[in-house]
């Protein structure tokens, strides 16, 4: 949700406007699969926190051997934890009041500066309530936080980067099979992947300082282990990443003009992007693992 409205404005949007062959109903197809992908992504917004705060709920009410009801969420709404947690649902409502039905036609007419910045500020209020009912805010450094809250920004703008280049890209020019626009879309993700991964990977590095005691504690205990296993699969986003920046983006740039290497150049394209799709979710499973677990030390 975060990730969406920068990619849209960062990379899709303008991508639309430089590509000569990308006419309005490429535009439309492309605001009708963003939207899909906006209600998909808040249905499963929504579903999330509501579970996490029932599975909470439920936990309290089998350790107090109270009925699973009325008490038992206000226990939970109680601790920072249920507070931040819950703080989700609010965020994402307003989120959909905002977005649903509307999305479809931002690419094809101008949107004010307000529904955008209300987008990424709300978007954003869902990734800092994320951080302050996670380990985060258990962590030493009170600028902790912000740190966790940069790196789940960054880490959601690849993402949603990398879900926007093979889902809502080939959907838009799968009549057309415009070129011009895949090589404008990937040439500018690849900047805003390189910044994104970086800042990710700093934050990331600064994290597991905080998390970690001592550095055999990537390989003794589980926490680390499951850490040591995002970093594997990471550095395989950094190799994809380096494959799409220096070879996928100057194949596509230069099979703008020559329909039988543009046909190999998309090829190559919709592979490299699924894989990342995958490794991403790789990455979504294993960071969902270290929040149910407790680091070293704690």
């Amino acid at each position: 949700m975060f990730g969406l409205p920068l990619f849209a404005l960062l990379v899709l949007g303008p991508a639309l406007t430089s590509a000569s062959d990308a006419g309005s109903m490429v535009k439309a197809r492309a605001g009708q699969r963003t939207e899909e992908l906006v209600r998909a992504c808040l249905v499963v917004s929504f579903a999330s926190a509501s579970l996490i705060l029932l599975l909470q709920t439920a936990l309290v009410s089998g350790l107090s051997g109270a009925d699973l009801g009325e008490n038992s969420l206000s226990s939970v709404l109680s601790s920072d934890f249920g507070l931040w947690s819950g703080a989700r649902i609010p965020l994402v409502l307003g989120l959909a009041v905002l977005l649903v039905g509307r999305v479809r036609g931002v690419l094809t007419k101008e949107t004010s500066t307000a529904w955008w910045g209300s987008w990424i500020v709300l978007s954003g209020g869902l990734l800092v309530a994320t951080s302050l009912s996670g380990h985060a805010s258990v962590a030493a450094p009170p600028w902790s936080v912000l740190n966790d809250v940069l790196h789940l920004a960054s880490g959601s703008t690849w993402f949603a980067g990398v879900v926007g280049l093979g889902v809502v890209l080939p959907h838009a020019v799968a009549s057309t099979g415009s070129i011009s626009l895949a090589a404008a879309a990937v040439s500018r993700f690849a900047t805003v992947a390189l910044v994104s991964i970086s800042l990710a990977a700093t934050t990331g590095t600064i994290n597991s300082f905080l998390a970690l005691e001592r550095f055999d504690d990537l390989w003794r205990d589980g926490y680390g282990r499951t850490l040591l296993a995002k970093i594997v699969v990471f550095m395989v986003v950094l190799g994809l990443g380096g494959l799409s920046h220096f070879v996928i983006r100057n194949r596509l740039e230069r099979a703008a003009a020559d329909a039988e290497s543009g046909r190999d150049a998309r090829r190559l394209f919709q592979v490299a992007i699924a894989l990342e799709v995958l490794v991403g979710v790789a990455i979504l499973v294993l960071t969902g693992l270290l929040t149910g677990l407790d680091p070293p030390g704690n």
